[in-house]
């Protein structure tokens, strides 16, 4: 993937006289800079005499290092080196620059949770706002998935009476964000008053359904929680869950067998993903950050679940044991398009459905917009069912709706009819 960067040379732009240009060249590091560009950006971050630069500076040192907390990339910045440039960061006054916070948050080392802390019980009120930006980005990501002392750190804040109550309302969003159950106790108790107090009881509604099934489907970009990069090392991937386990699908790899979330672990959570306007529900389960499908990936889903070439519309046999728990969990996401009919059809043949699939079938070659196949899809299910001259019907309306005369079912069906 090709990143387009706003510079030519970020690091020789990060030193030119323009205000403009510094910014630009902190925002292309944020995307494409690696660990050498880190003390540069650091030192800009504290001693930039403009505070725009200063605090894009310290986001993009944020997001690099947010490239380097888990798998692989994580070993390439050992906890001796993490320790050396907590030490740098020294530099940054959080009075001048409250973006140290998310930096100490992405270094990820046991001693930035108390200066995070530190930064909470601050009596200015845009510091203690950078440390609760800098909290809900350690706990989110998945390298703190089940730290129960990590959770135990953040609930324990609420003990604190230094803590005025608009950080007390912000550790309540980093517990809903991250599924800490534990902290419903104490934010029930938790009585702020005004609009901190109705934002709190809104967390107990979330955080209250922490607990709730995970059943259904999620998609992963491949990034952790709070991650800014453009190529992600782990690809994309669509997971399928239901009564059986869950199922982890990928392009190349197809459906991996069922696994058991409760045996490996998860959380659910609810918080704004990178680039979303609203805080929603997410997963972190199996190495991977989930959050809800859309329908296009229902679609897809389907697509890569079915054989349609293959399809046998005569028999009344799942295809494969793990076709029944796929339809499931995916039928429910399918609305009533004639996309979706057809979508939903051959989800029900390969589970052994085949009167329900042969059902949405005709009730989808009723409606505008339905993709061509479909009729030839009927016609081999009406044809199974012994209603031959509606499969005649149905294979005439193939031929004349396909516009690619090529089409695989094309011919198939002029077979059909000869």
């Amino acid at each position: 993937m090709t990143v387009e960067l706003e510079t030519e040379d970020p690091l020789k732009a990060l030193s030119s006289r323009s205000i403009h240009d510094r910014c630009a060249a902190a925002r292309d590091l944020s995307r494409v800079g690696t660990l050498e560009h880190i003390g540069p950006l650091v030192s800009k971050a504290g001693g930039d005499k403009s505070p725009a630069v200063r605090l894009v500076t310290a986001g993009a040192v944020a997001d690099i290092l947010s490239r380097y907390r888990r798998g692989p990339r994580r070993s390439e910045l050992d906890d001796e080196a993490r320790a050396e440039m907590l030490d740098s960061f020294r530099v940054v006054d959080p009075g001048k620059n409250a973006g140290l916070f998310p930096m100490l948050a992405c270094l990820d080392i046991g001693a930035v949770f108390a200066r995070i802390a530190t930064g909470l019980r601050d009596p200015r009120a845009g510091v203690r706002v950078g440390a609760a930006v800098g909290l809900l980005r350690l706990c989110t990501s998945i390298v703190h998935l089940e730290d129960a002392e990590l959770e135990a750190q953040v609930v324990s804040l609420f003990s604190d009476r230094r803590l005025r109550p608009d950080a007390l309302a912000e550790i309540a969003r980093v517990c809903a964000a991250c599924g800490y159950e534990t902290a419903l106790p104490v934010l029930r108790r938790l009585d702020l008053g005004g609009a901190q107090g109705e934002f709190v009881e809104e967390v107990v509604r979330v955080l209250s359904r922490a607990s709730e099934p995970a059943a259904g489907l999620w998609v992963s970009d491949g990034r952790d929680a709070g991650e800014i990069d453009p190529e992600p090392a782990d690809g994309s991937a669509t997971l399928v869950i239901g009564e059986a386990g869950a199922m982890v699908h990928t392009g190349a790899d197809g459906f991996a067998a069922p696994v058991s979330l409760e045996r490996d672990g998860h959380r659910r959570m609810h918080f704004r993903r990178v680039g979303a306007p609203e805080p929603g529900p997410a997963l972190q389960a199996l190495g991977r950050t989930w959050y809800p499908a859309e329908a296009e990936a229902v679609g897809a889903l389907v697509e890569a679940a079915v054989d349609v070439q293959q399809m046998d519309w005569a028999s009344q046999a799942p295809i494969a044991v793990e076709a029944v728990e796929i339809a499931a969990v995916l039928l429910p996401h399918l609305g009533s398009a004639a996309a979706e009919d057809r979508g939903a059809a051959l989800l029900l043949q390969a589970a052994g459905r085949r009167e329900d699939a042969r059902a949405r079938l005709e009730l989808a070659c009723g409606k505008k917009k339905c993709p061509p196949d479909t009729w030839f899809f009927l016609a081999e299910a009406r044809a199974a069912a012994g209603d031959v001259e509606g499969a005649r019907a149905a294979w005439e309306a193939t031929i004349k709706k396909t516009r690619k005369k090529s089409a695989w079912h094309v011919g198939i069906a002029r077979g059909r009819l000869a």
